[in-house]
């Protein structure tokens, strides 16, 4: 059987436990799913990975994988999602703009405290007022991505305090991580969008300007969303591209 058939059938076994268990339920270990499915371990780690990025299984370090909540983040509206992922992982933003050989600046910068989006606040399970923090990212001098970042305004170690995010040396993921706020996964959401004043006059752009736009949800290794993100991006300074291969 070919490698690319033996992870399709590894997680369509997983799927199948997955159906017959409820949110929140531990799966079997590796071993007894490799022996299951009559597939190796390694074969039914990539199978996992597929439903883990999908946010079908939430993986728990050092704990186990657990049956997710599927409908959370999923829209209702939607029946497939095409899943990219990222090789390199969750990194910096800005220090991957300097690694490629550009100056990277923070204008603009706001914090706010107030009612979330709706869709922030289904993603987060929280109807209380949040932190707001609006970022422009300047790639040599040029506005290229307006930020809109939603943070709860509390955690393990006490109150959230966004002001460190002007700095452009602090990344989103260490900044949550000193608040004992884990994150493994981003997932985004993009789409073609009419920006508002506030978004082209960052931007540099003239008003009514169609932008791309992302929609992120910062995962903990609970589960649970721990920040939200809206990023508009000028594409005369920054392009996104997404790129899928083919293995023989």
């Amino acid at each position: 059987m070919p490698a690319h058939t033996k992870i399709d059938h590894a997680e369509g076994v997983i799927r199948d436990l997955i159906y017959r268990g409820e949110a929140g339920d531990q799966l079997p270990r590796e071993s007894d799913i490799a022996t299951l499915a009559g597939v190796s371990r390694v074969t039914v780690r990539e199978g996992l990975t597929r439903l883990w990025l999908e946010g079908v299984i939430v993986r728990r370090w050092g704990v186990g994988t657990f049956i997710a909540d599927t409908a959370k983040g999923v829209p209702e509206e939607s029946a497939f999602r095409s899943i990219y992922s990222a090789i390199h992982g969750i990194t910096s933003l800005p220090r991957e703009i300097m690694r490629a050989g550009h100056e990277v600046a923070i204008i603009g910068f706001q914090i706010d405290r107030e009612e979330a989006p709706e869709w922030v606040r289904a993603a987060m399970r929280n109807d209380d007022p949040m932190w707001r923090v609006r970022r422009c990212l300047t790639i040599d001098g040029r506005p290229g991505v307006v930020m809109f970042d939603y943070l709860r305004d509390g955690g393990d170690d006490g109150m959230i305090q966004p002001t460190a995010l002007a700095d452009v040396d602090v990344d989103l993921m260490s900044f949550l991580r000193r608040y004992g706020l884990r994150i493994v996964k981003h997932e985004s959401a993009l789409s073609a969008v009419t920006g508002d004043d506030a978004v082209t006059g960052l931007l540099e752009l003239p008003t009514q300007t169609s932008l791309l736009r992302a929609r992120q949800q910062a995962i903990s290794d609970s589960g649970a969303t721990v920040g939200c993100g809206e990023f508009f991006y000028n594409d005369e300074v920054f392009q996104t591209v997404l790129v899928r291969t083919i293995n023989d």
